[in-house]
């Protein structure tokens, strides 16, 4: 293969600058099967090489850990890649603070809107002002500090209390976070599939010995008595 005559150098720079995040992908799991790359793709002076790779396709504001491998790499592409549907997929990179992963899918207002409501939840303020500058407006229209609220209310009880919802948050922002955090595969109101927490959210980028989603879930009793604290 032609790869294979190249210094590490050279390979490195082919891969980081001359394919988009989809057929590199592709490509590294090809190449991976290839003994040759593989020992170079599982050797300690490639860490560099992946943590440039996350730098540039999934996250250019969210550190990686100093360790990051190839593993590490396609667990985070394989993450992104399993969100199927686009109005869930912009929600989450963008609470998540997946920059990189995230723009080339934004087309339109409520897309700006909806990962500027996510990423503001998330706390990524560099998506934020990205987003109002694409044009984004709905930080005019509700309470940013609501935000995490709202979403833990529509999460927990949505179908119960959304006329309530609807009294302490702008009904836009509500009806956004509805439309994109839902899984469209099965409607209604934040599914329990939405309950499963990302691991990224949970502990350091990613977890390599425990990579089980879990529920997280509260009783109904929960939800009557959650504390708002607007």
């Amino acid at each position: 293969m032609y790869f294979s005559i190249l210094c590490d150098d050279v390979i490195r720079s082919l891969l980081l600058n001359y394919f988009n995040s989809d057929d590199l992908y592709n490509l590294l799991i090809e190449l991976n099967k290839i003994p040759y790359f593989h020992d170079k793709f599982h050797n300690n002076s490639y860490e560099k090489f992946w943590q440039s790779l996350y730098t540039r396709h999934i996250s250019s504001i969210k550190s990686c850990m100093p360790s990051f491998s190839y593993h590490d790499y396609m667990y985070v592409m394989n993450y992104i890649k399993e969100l199927k549907y686009n109005h869930y997929k912009i929600y989450k990179l963008a609470k998540l603070g997946y920059d990189q992963a995230l723009y080339p899918l934004l087309k339109t207002k409520d897309d700006y809107n909806a990962a500027l409501i996510a990423a503001s939840i998330g706390q990524y303020m560099p998506i934020v002002e990205k987003m109002i500058s694409f044009g984004a407006t709905i930080h005019k229209e509700v309470n940013m500090d609501h935000l995490p609220h709202i979403e833990k209310y529509l999460t927990y009880g949505g179908h119960v209390f959304y006329n309530q919802i609807k009294q302490i948050g702008c009904e836009a922002a509500i009806d956004l976070m509805v439309k994109y955090s839902s899984n469209e595969s099965l409607g209604g109101y934040y599914p329990s599939s939405l309950y499963i927490i990302s691991p990224f959210e949970i502990t350091y980028d990613p977890p390599l010995n425990n990579r089980i989603l879990y529920n997280q879930t509260p009783g109904l009793t929960t939800v009557l008595n959650m504390d708002l604290k607007l």
